[in-house]
């Protein structure tokens, strides 16, 4: 196997908490960081960067960043917030960023105006970042730190403050750029459409710590955190295991196909759950007699994200079965699971 082009393996320590991350990435590798708020997903990035004291090692293309100045390093920053010069030109941000790094002026000026027309830009390169929408901000912002030629992109939820629309393009434009990079990109994120159309791997953040590390489809499959769980679409009760069974937190019994014993976390796609007006007699062997608390719409037109509770359930549907059903919050509905769709891990006590 070849040398991993960024190995890192550091402690920070931010008053009483220590936080510990170990990560190795090859070239050309995007990399989902994802946890809840305060697990350390943005300590992760200053670790890299050299914002943040270290201990431990961290090298990227064979080289120890340790010995090297924060300024010296050759890392990409991108917040949510932008961050661009108000009294400077939509151009000369972007050309800061190279000339910053030490590029001469005329080649600095060719990268702006190649990343601009890239990022589909281009045409607003002499206006101010005051005249820019949400979206245009963020791609300057882009085109600014691609700019400096980085070893490593560190992207911090850049596409949290844009509608969807903006965002969905923002990423097809972004993953194109990614498909071309030789370093390693980290992305710190709350949405799951991230994971699947910019991740190559997906680092899971908790307490101050690496979770799970794995392909999207690893961790969508078999999510070992709550958050990570819910951050994919799957439903997460907490219970404890004897035998088959788990007596749930929230009350009811759970019937399940993995022997374990103790405290676990139970987690199963919102489509493995049936729901039926009347009891069920299938072979299901998971029955309750629950409320609907909430139905939603998913924004497809065609299915309804309901609500029920207890147990705490989330269920997908089509709109023609909530209104073949009756659904309505606050009604009362049966909802089964089979045994087999239910993942059962071991949870901390």
């Amino acid at each position: 196997m070849s040398e991993s082009y960024l190995d890192l393996d550091v402690t920070v320590r931010r008053g009483e908490k220590t936080l510990r991350f170990s990560l190795q990435a090859d070239p050309g590798e995007t990399i989902a960081v994802v946890g809840p708020n305060g697990a350390g997903k943005s300590t992760l990035l200053d670790a890299v960067a050299g914002t943040a004291p270290t201990e431990g090692s961290l090298h990227v293309a064979g080289q120890d960043w340790r010995r090297v100045p924060t300024h010296r390093r050759r890392v990409a920053l991108v917040h949510q917030d932008h961050a661009l010069f108000p009294h400077l030109s939509v151009r000369a941000n972007v050309e800061y960023g190279a000339r910053a790094r030490g590029t001469g002026r005329a080649e600095a000026r060719r990268r702006a105006s190649d990343l601009l027309q890239l990022l589909e830009v281009g045409e607003l390169a002499e206006r101010r970042p005051g005249q820019l929408s949400g979206g245009q901000s963020q791609r300057v912002a882009l085109a600014r730190a691609l700019a400096t030629e980085p070893e490593v992109v560190l992207l911090d939820e850049p596409f949290a403050a844009l509608d969807v629309a903006v965002a969905q393009r923002l990423r097809e434009v972004l993953a194109e750029r990614l498909a071309g990079f030789t370093g390693v990109t980290l992305l710190v994120t709350h949405d799951a459409v991230d994971l699947f159309t910019l991740a190559d791997r997906v680092l899971v953040v908790e307490d101050g710590a690496v979770a799970q590390c794995g392909t999207p489809a690893e961790v969508a499959a078999l999510p070992r955190t709550p958050h990570a769980a819910r951050l994919v679409g799957r439903n997460v009760l907490h219970g404890r295991a004897t035998k088959g069974r788990v007596v749930l937190d929230e009350g009811p019994e759970l019937v399940t196909a993995t022997p374990a014993e103790g405290p676990v976390l139970v987690t199963f796609n919102p489509s493995a759950v049936t729901l039926t007006t009347e009891e069920p007699h299938g072979s299901a062997r998971n029955r309750w007699r629950t409320v609907v608390r909430r139905l939603v719409g998913a924004g497809d037109g065609a299915t309804v994200r309901a609500h029920l509770g207890p147990p705490t359930l989330t269920v997908d549907l089509t709109t023609e079965a909530v209104a073949e059903l009756g659904l309505h919050e606050g009604g009362p509905v049966w909802a089964s699971l089979k045994a087999t769709d239910v993942t059962v891990q071991e949870a901390s006590a």
